[in-house]
C-alpha cells in the first residue's frame, strides 16, 4: 500500500487488530451492460445443518503472491480468471468497509487509480499462511472489461446486468432458481450447480453490498 499513503494511514487508524497486511485484489469488472462477478469454486463451498450448500459470490481476483505489486497481481489474476486485463478506472472515493460494520469514504490524491473498496476484517481463515498478520485487507478497483470475459479458471462467471443489480445485490441470498430467472443473465459454469443451494455474497462482493444498502455507492460504475 505504500503507493495508497493516506488509505494506508486511515486503515492503520481503524485496525483494532494490528498488524494488518494486503492479502489480495479484486476488481468489480464491468461493461456497458453490467457487471461480472464469479462463483466460488466447489472445494470453497460450505454445506449448512440444514443440507443447504452455500456458494459464494465474489469479485474476479486472488490472492498475492510473495513479492508481488497489486498491479502484478492484478494482471495476474485477471488474466488466469477471465483470460484479459480490464483498464482500472479510479473511483472519486475509497470505501473503507471494516469488520462488516463501517463504512469509511476517504479521498486520495495518488496518481494511481485509486481502489473503490478496502475490506478489513480479521484474519480467521489464513493463519497458517499469513501468522503475522491479525488483520487482512483486500483492495478492489473498477475495471472496465476491453473485450468480453472468457471463464478461466474460475468454476463460474457470472454477468448480472445494471437492471438487476438492486434486485439481486440488496437481497442476503439467492437460491440457484431465483439466480436462473434474472433476464438478461449471463452464466457460464464448469460444472453443476448443486440443488439445493444458494448464492450468498462474500468479502468484496458483501462490502459492495452493504455500501449499496447504505447509498453510499452506485449501482453504476465511474465514468472513464
Amino acid at each position: 500500500m505504500a503507493s495508497y499513503p493516506a488509505l494506508a494511514q486511515a486503515v492503520s487508524q481503524l485496525c483494532e487488530r494490528p498488524p494488518w497486511c494486503v492479502t489480495g485484489v479484486s476488481g468489480l469488472v464491468y461493461d456497458d451492460a453490467g457487471l461480472w462477478f464469479e462463483l466460488g469454486k466447489p472445494k470453497n463451498w460450505v454445506t449448512r445443518d440444514d443440507g443447504v450448500i452455500e456458494i459464494g459470490l465474489g469479485a474476479i481476483g486472488g490472492s498475492l503472491e510473495p513479492g508481488e505489486s497489486l498491479w502484478d497481481c492484478w494482471r495476474r489474476e485477471m488474466r488466469e480468471e477471465i483470460g484479459d486485463v480490464p483498464e482500472p478506472t479510479a473511483a472519486q472515493q475509497t470505501l473503507i468497509v471494516y469488520e462488516e460494520r463501517i463504512i469509511y469514504p476517504t479521498r486520495t490524491n495518488d496518481p494511481l487509480p485509486s481502489p473503490v473498496l478496502l475490506t478489513v476484517s480479521a484474519n480467521r481463515h489464513r493463519r497458517a499462511t499469513l501468522a503475522g498478520c491479525e488483520t487482512l485487507a483486500i483492495v478492489t478497483f473498477w475495471g472496465h472489461a476491453r473485450r468480453r470475459p472468457q471463464r478461466g479458471d474460475l468454476f463460474g462467471l457470472l454477468h448480472l446486468p445494471y437492471v438487476a443489480l438492486p434486485s439481486t445485490l440488496m437481497q442476503p441470498q439467492l437460491t440457484v432458481g431465483q439466480l436462473l430467472e434474472i433476464p438478461a443473465l449471463v452464466l457460464e459454469l464448469g460444472g453443476q450447480l448443486p440443488e439445493p443451494a444458494i448464492i450468498k455474497p462474500m468479502w468484496t462482493v458483501r462490502s459492495l453490498q452493504l455500501a449499496l444498502q447504505q447509498g453510499a455507492l452506485s449501482f453504476q460504475p465511474p465514468a472513464r
